[in-house]
């Protein structure tokens, strides 16, 4: 099963993997939260997203 996202075929190992590493990440910056260093974390997620987009959803153009 597929979804179409911007009229791209995503296959759900896509989410999966963004859910896995997320999840992942997460656990690393919970201390950097913790201790104030929000831009950082910032940086570090759309970091994550730009990987996941390049990754999944271009390599199928």
């Amino acid at each position: 099963m597929s979804q179409s996202i911007f009229k791209v075929n995503v296959g759900k190992e896509s989410y999966i993997w963004l859910f896995v590493v997320g999840i992942l990440f997460g656990v690393i910056r919970f201390s950097s939260i913790r201790n104030g260093v929000y831009l950082s974390s910032v940086i570090a997620l759309f970091v994550l997203a730009l990987i996941w987009y390049f990754a999944f959803l271009l390599r199928k153009l």
